[in-house]
């Protein structure tokens, strides 16, 4: 029984530190962001903490520190599609894009992943910037069957076949 209280509590406090971060981050305070998820995780480590953790990192200027995060979350939670999606940015962002390919193919593949269309959308870039324009339309199609209301995809969409016509 005590041991149930204790497991609760700590999961409780985790949550509670998660949940000042991600309202530091709407504040846009970074810094304070970085600790209340750095905390979080230390309390309870969790595949959405050690993400989290990570985005802070990238935005803060640790990149590699991020990736290190995201795949310790993928070890706690391989179903989390959030760590796959957000390890295939940082690597589009380091400049190595083509084996950012595999990490927003496993986000979608994930089964715990929403909303699906930031992997898509993010594929469908990666791919117009090859000029595999096929591939960039099917996904950038897909994101727009999970949100068919995004302009800015719709646009990008509308652009490209323009361009093959």
């Amino acid at each position: 029984m005590l041991r149930n209280l204790d497991e609760n509590f700590v999961d409780r406090r985790g949550q509670t530190l998660l949940d000042r971060g991600l309202y530091a981050v709407q504040t846009g305070d970074y810094v304070t962001a970085l600790q209340e998820f750095r905390a979080s995780a230390y309390v309870a480590r969790t595949s959405d903490a050690l993400t989290n953790w990570g985005s802070m990192e990238h935005y803060l200027g640790d990149t590699e520190k991020a990736i290190e995060l995201c795949r310790e979350a993928i070890h706690i939670d391989p179903d989390c599609g959030n760590p796959y999606n957000d390890i295939g940015t940082y690597l589009v962002v380091l400049g190595r894009v083509d084996e950012s390919i595999t990490w927003f193919k496993s986000a979608i593949a994930s089964r715990k992943y929403k909303p699906r269309q930031f992997p898509h959308i993010n594929l469908g870039k990666v791919y117009l910037a090859k000029k595999d324009f096929e591939k960039a339309l099917f996904h950038l199609d897909e994101s727009l069957r999970l949100d068919p209301y995004n302009d800015d995809v719709r646009d990008l969409t509308r652009m490209i076949r323009q361009k093959l016509q």
